[in-house]
């Protein structure tokens, strides 16, 4: 079977995350690559209700709000997560802030700790402007928080609309900003584990360590909004026939290549 290129690209692209290796590497997707991959994304927030959604910490949902076709940060609450549990993935959403905002995007979250990040893995959101965290790069939107830096300049000021993408897929993890890429790792890597030992995470014995959880918004106790929140999971399935295809095609250009 015959997939479009961005589905091979992203195959290749993730196929050490999946112990299959392939001599063979890929740059990494683009960000027209990675829209078309989203184009059929389910979409995790209908825009008028919190279906789908719950709190970390109880059943109910709490100072979170659906207005205006967005999910509203408007009062105390607590932390909110997806009712579902996603393995392999890719999201997108937009968010903004208000002046001096924060809050974050924390995926792979098990329950029964304390807050989503003693779990998961965190995209920032962020005022970089006017909220001390965005003195630092590691610490700035987009970052995979206090580990690996972002590019501030790839983010809008306070008040305006911010796309996020995040992809995860085995090991493999992708931060996007506003279609910039702006910071990747392999989890559990050599050089994750050396981050991670200096971070202020090494006594977090249970950080970054799920293969799999829920998708956690953060309540940082400032206003923020999401819209748009789109999330498709990656299955063993695609990525089995992502192979598959890939070393079709692989042969094919090898052929024709030799019968130049």
């Amino acid at each position: 079977m015959k997939y479009s290129l961005p589905l091979l690209v992203l195959l290749t692209t993730f196929a050490p995350a999946f112990a299959q290796e392939d001599s063979h590497s890929h740059a990494t997707p683009t960000a027209a690559e990675w829209a078309q991959f989203m184009q059929d994304a389910p979409r995790a927030f209908d825009g008028t209700t919190l279906d789908g959604w719950r709190g970390y910490k109880q059943e109910e949902v709490k100072g979170w709000t659906a207005v205006d076709n967005t999910l509203h940060r408007s009062g105390e609450g607590g932390d909110i997560m997806t009712t579902k549990v996603y393995k392999d993935f890719v999201m997108t959403a937009e968010w903004k802030v208000a002046e001096g905002g924060n809050s974050g995007i924390m995926y792979r979250v098990r329950q029964g700790d304390g807050a989503p990040y003693m779990s998961g893995v965190e995209y920032q959101v962020l005022d970089n402007d006017k909220h001390q965290d965005g003195q630092s790069d590691l610490t700035s939107a987009g970052a995979i928080y206090a580990l690996y830096p972002t590019d501030k300049a790839a983010c809008k000021p306070a008040g305006e609309w911010n796309k996020a993408m995040i992809a995860v897929v085995g090991n493999h993890v992708e931060h996007w900003l506003n279609g910039k890429l702006v910071g990747k790792t392999e989890l559990w890597g050599d050089d994750w584990n050396k981050r991670f030992k200096e971070s202020k995470f090494a006594s977090w014995t249970m950080f970054g360590k799920s293969s799999e959880g829920h998708i956690a918004l953060q309540d940082h106790g400032d206003d923020v909004w999401y819209r748009n929140i789109m999330i498709k999971p990656v299955t063993e399935e695609d990525i089995k026939a992502w192979h598959e295809s890939h070393g079709t095609e692989h042969a094919e250009k090898e052929e024709a290549a030799t019968a130049k």
